[in-house]
């Protein structure tokens, strides 16, 4: 048996399919690039509106720490206008 080589791949289709390598690799790069660059705008806006709702959630809170307040003395003044109410309607 020969040793050698019966076919060899010609130089222009090792040429062209580093050409062609070369190119998809460029492509991917540039389209890691562009979604990068959209991950980090969604990004952003994503910040903004937790900042936004992290502000309205505060809001809230304040308002039913407030109401809560409201309910609670509204209670008690219940409470003390009954206690009133008995000790003068005497017995019945």
């Amino acid at each position: 048996m020969d040793p050698t080589p019966t076919s060899q791949v010609p130089l222009s289709w090792i040429t062209s399919a580093g050409v062609a390598l070369s190119g998809a690799i460029g492509w991917l790069g540039r389209e890691v690039l562009r979604r990068q660059k959209r991950t980090e705008e969604k990004l952003e806006v994503c910040e903004e509106k937790h900042e936004t709702t992290q502000q309205t959630l505060m809001d809230v809170k304040e308002e039913l720490g407030v109401l809560r307040g409201r309910q609670e003395g509204v209670t008690q003044l219940a409470k003390q206008v009954l206690e009133v109410v008995e000790q003068n309607a005497g017995p019945s």
